[in-house]
């Protein structure tokens, strides 16, 4: 998926990034991708997703799987999931009152009305992008869902490191998203050989983002 128009050099200049091979031992034929995600005062950012595009698609390997967002205490449990396209998301609500569920986003328009317990029916998420969820009676409550065009993809942790593991050889464009942008940026290609594991820093910024080459990666952590 590619950032709106307009947006993408915006985006771009949001995040300074640096490669750096590391050592380790992958399956094999199947490389890894660790990411290191800091924000501006290099602390780590969680609930970023970072996602891969291979230049040359093969089949997919792994199946959507099902997600869950949960309502608990008048809030949505957790406020940031990501999925792959073509997966099922359950919204069970833990509250011991009723929640009405909607959301008025392109890649899904829908509404669970009034409900307690668990939903009759969960929804299936069939095109890319962000969904922002919001329930008709408390307005306070708000969630992101992204929804990831490819099944290469992971959600920072509290340490704001993401493991993309079991990826095939080859070139891949990648794409970083946090709920504090209104799209998704687009980062540098790069291409992984059979059972290599490399390293990715980055880190919001607001100046234009150096050549990888000339980065300190030592600065980055």
């Amino acid at each position: 998926m590619n950032p709106a128009p307009g947006l993408a050099a915006w985006h771009t200049a949001l995040f300074t990034i640096a490669w750096l091979v590391v050592p380790g031992v992958g399956v094999a034929d199947a490389a890894s991708l660790v990411v290191q995600t800091r924000d501006a005062q290099d602390r780590p950012m969680s609930d970023a997703v970072v996602y891969l595009v291979a230049e040359q698609p093969g089949p997919v390997v792994t199946p959507a799987a099902e997600g869950m967002i949960d309502q608990i205490d008048r809030d949505f449990t957790p406020p940031v999931s990501a999925v792959q396209v073509g997966a099922t998301v359950h919204f069970p609500n833990s509250d011991n009152i009723r929640h009405h569920v909607y959301s008025f986003s392109t890649p899904k328009i829908f509404e669970i009305r009034l409900y307690s317990g668990t939903a009759a029916e969960p929804i299936v998420f069939d095109a890319p992008g962000l969904v922002v969820l919001g329930c008709n009676i408390h307005d306070h409550m708000i969630a992101w869902l992204y929804i990831n065009p490819s099944e290469h993809f992971g959600l920072s942790d509290a340490q704001g490191q993401i493991t993309l593991s079991g990826l095939p050889e080859g070139e891949y464009r990648v794409y970083a998203w946090h709920r504090d942008w209104p799209g998704s940026a687009q980062l540098d290609a790069v291409t992984l050989a059979a059972g290599e594991q490399r390293e990715l820093a980055l880190r919001l910024d607001q100046g234009y983002p150096q050549s990888a080459a000339t980065l300190d990666i030592g600065a980055l952590r």
